[in-house]
């Protein structure tokens, strides 16, 4: 008994040595009537981008300040916690992020407990989580983050807040965040930002603001900010956005599907290929930027026009590669439009009511390749007024009447075009092959949007078209899809008749299976019936 006892105390000194567990002392003060749940890992695994075990936490519920222990074992054998490098919860019910976790696994750097019905972020939740780099505490019901919530874990570069149910950002959570650059706020109901208020976050370089309340944005919001690449406010409810920075790392700026009608940045100092999307909102006043190099800006479905200052203000541009116009009422492209912008790509003008080109308008764009001017009221689309698009790449000229336009001779005036993109326009079936074989001698191809009109029976190479039920005489075309659909049904009909054959053929081999073997019982019956009676006759001599 007492070397049991011996042996029970060197094991308890050599686990709270390694850390692996802790250990209630007989003098605790603990009701031992109250029974407290032990959790531990459901199930362990080998995460091969990390190379490092993650320790994963299934159906797992926690109510506020419910005390638990955190078990030492795994299917029967100790484990270390240390070695984790992940923490995950799945299917778990936890309305707060207890702080234990990070005192048995003090090594996490990567804490994940999202879709786990949590309600808020105390001030201690991370207190011990000085090794996290990543949390992701999305898809819960959040509305209250504590001050200094996350100031403890001053190691995190990630965090992931999104889906929640937060009204107001708390500066105060995030205090001392200097290694924090991600930072991911969306689908919640943030109404109101303070102007500092991610003063406190000094490497911000992603902030996700998209899907909010937010109604206005005071223009030294990310002034501070001098690492910031990536902003997004798309989905809010924004009537003016005017923003100044101080980073010369600005990438990517999206405030689509809001309400804006004036737009204004302003950099101190230059900013080089900076993407710009501001699609779907009523502006109508565009000032230009200062000390920063667009080089794709979208605008589509807003409300511009073609008289207006504002328009030129955007084609003044010089540094645009991608320009997209959609939906915005130009009705015409007149000479000096685009005069400086040399060095676009890509330009798209769908459904901009234009009715008129004129061949000065394109005469600055030699390094167009992707010209979209898809439904348009366009009577005729001379493509004299296109030849100086002499590197043209590809034409999409969706829903606009062709009658007019020589689609035959299109390298004579566009040498380099690769592909013509027509779907939606009124064509013969029989016609429309005619001309695919015609433009395909010539290296041009015709084709259609396939995410439209893959499905689509009345069709050629995917364009869809028209038959004339008038029409006798079919095309090549025509015979070639007759013939290949009288192939298949041919196809069909000889495959079930070599199916019948087959199935005849099994059913007779197994009635003369049967009949044959029992010809051969009834044989063998009457040999032993013969043999019987001789030998009865034997005996009776």
């Amino acid at each position: 008994m007492d070397l049991i006892v011996v042996w029970n105390s060197i094991l308890r000194i050599l686990l709270m040595l390694f850390g692996i567990c802790h250990f209630v002392t007989p003098n605790a003060d603990l009701n031992d009537s109250v029974v407290i749940p032990v959790i531990n890992c459901s199930y362990v695994e080998h995460e091969i981008f990390y190379n490092t075990r993650a320790c994963i936490f299934d159906s797992i519920v926690l109510l506020e300040e419910e005390p638990f222990k955190i078990d030492t074992t795994y299917e029967g054998t100790f484990i270390h916690h240390g070695l984790f490098k992940t923490i995950k919860f799945i299917n778990s019910h936890i309305n707060y992020v207890p702080k234990k976790f990070f005192q048995v696994f003090y090594n996490a750097e990567r804490f994940y407990m999202n879709a786990s019905d949590v309600e808020k972020v105390r001030y201690d939740a991370f207190e011990y989580a000085i090794n996290v780099r990543e949390i992701y505490l999305d898809h819960n019901r959040i509305m209250l983050l504590e001050d200094q919530a996350f100031t403890p874990a001053q190691q995190t570069s990630l965090i992931d807040l999104s889906h929640n149910l937060l009204e107001f950002f708390n500066k105060k959570a995030f205090e001392r965040q200097t290694q924090l650059r991600r930072l991911y706020l969306s689908y919640n109901r943030i109404d109101k930002l303070d102007k500092d208020a991610f003063h406190s976050i000094p490497q911000l370089s992603v902030i996700k603001l998209d899907y909010n309340l937010i109604t206005n944005i005071e223009p030294e919001l990310f002034s501070q900010n001098l690492f910031i690449e990536e902003i997004d406010l798309s989905n809010n409810k924004l009537l003016t956005l005017e923003l100044h920075f101080r980073s010369n790392r600005v990438r990517k700026l999206l405030a689509y599907s809001n309400y804006i009608v004036k737009f204004w940045i302003k950099s101190h100092v230059p900013t080089y290929d900076v993407s710009v999307n501001l699609a779907n909102n009523k502006i109508a006043q565009f000032c230009l930027p200062q000390n920063i190099e667009i080089v794709i800006l979208n605008v589509e479905n807003n409300r511009f026009q073609q008289d207006l200052i504002e328009i030129t203000n955007i084609t003044a541009l010089t540094t645009l590669r991608e320009l997209y116009l959609g939906q915005n009422k130009l009705l015409k492209l007149e000479a000096g439009t685009f005069a400086n912008l040399i060095n676009l790509k890509y330009l798209g003008l769908p459904s901009t009511d234009l009715k008129e080109i004129y061949k000065d308008a394109m005469e600055p764009l030699q390094n167009l390749t992707v010209l979209d001017i898809s439904y348009n009221p366009l009577k005729t689309i001379d493509l004299d007024a296109l030849s100086p698009l002499v590197n043209l790449r590809s034409l999409y000229i969706n829903g606009d009447d062709l009658s007019g336009m020589d689609i035959n001779n299109v390298r004579d005036y566009l040498p380099n075009i690769f592909e013509i993109e027509i779907s939606d326009t009124q064509w013969n079936c029989a016609k429309l092959e005619e001309r695919i074989h015609e433009m395909r001698n010539k290296s041009v191809y015709l084709k259609a949007n396939q995410l439209r009109y893959s499905n689509r029976r009345d069709s050629v190479n995917g364009i869809p078209c028209y038959v004339d039920k008038n029409t006798t005489n079919f095309s090549n075309l025509d015979r070639h899809e007759k013939y290949s659909n009288w192939d298949f049904n041919w196809f069909v009909v000889g495959g079930t008749i070599l199916a019948i054959i087959l199935a005849i053929i099994l059913i007779v081999k197994t009635v003369k299976y049967i009949l044959v073997n029992k010809r051969e019982r009834h044989n063998g019956y009457l040999q032993r019936q013969h043999r019987d009676m001789f030998t009865d006759v034997q005996y009776s001599d």
